[in-house]
């Protein structure tokens, strides 16, 4: 092999090496864009912040379950879609007594914005507003009772409440496939309840925060 040929050689190598990125780049670019995607996600909530009014409480409990399905549709790097989640309770000390704030239900429309993607992953962050219902145990109607101190009884604290959810997330998602992903996501969640006492609507504010992971699908 002359001079010439190992010098055209080293340099189509070169150019190789030096187009692979952009060349991949531009496949990952140019596949089929992601349609719908349905998901699964579970997850633990690691605070809870009760006020309106009423009671002032942190939740010393952490490790509340949290689980939920979700699907989405991907307009570019913006997804729209929704989530329904499965909350588990929180129980918080109160006095000195352990009380117990009861499961809650909520659904979402969601608005995701991955804004930084590569062929491994994206980070995100993600909006999402809607309907949420909780249950309210009989540990804290009592604790209402107790704030209230007017002779109010537990039959007049409502056993439900229900109300609007606003949640904002950050996360990581990871692309192991072109059909499946997986996420992590830190999730602050705010529910304004109503609830009522005597017969009156009362506002209830319960924040939540909480991390989850989930694997999503494409259809």
């Amino acid at each position: 092999m002359t001079r010439a040929h190992l010098t055209a050689a080293l340099a189509a190598a070169l150019a190789v090496v030096a187009l692979a990125p952009t060349a991949a780049r531009a496949a990952f670019e140019r596949a089929p864009g992601p349609s719908g995607w349905v998901g699964v996600r579970t997850g633990l909530i690691v605070d809870t912040r009760i006020g309106g009014g009423i009671l002032d409480i942190t939740s010393r409990t952490l490790l509340a379950p949290a689980f939920g399905v979700s699907a989405e549709y991907r307009f570019g790097r913006v997804d729209v879609g929704g989530v329904f989640e499965s909350l588990g309770g929180t129980t918080f000390i109160l006095e000195g007594r352990r009380r117990r704030l009861g499961g809650q239900m909520r659904g979402a429309l969601t608005l995701r914005w991955r804004f930084m993607e590569q062929r491994w992953g994206a980070v995100y962050t993600r909006l999402g507003i809607g309907w949420a219902g909780t249950r309210l145990n009989d540990g804290f109607r009592d604790a209402v009772v107790e704030a209230q101190g007017d002779g109010t009884e537990r039959a007049d604290v409502s056993q439900r409440a229900h109300g609007i959810t606003a949640s904002s997330a950050f996360g990581l998602i990871l692309y192991p496939s072109t059909r499946v992903a997986a996420f992590i996501e830190g999730d602050v969640m705010t529910e304004l309840f109503s609830m009522r006492i005597d017969g009156d609507r009362t506002p209830l504010s319960v924040t939540r925060t909480s991390v989850s992971v989930g694997v999503i699908w494409r259809l």
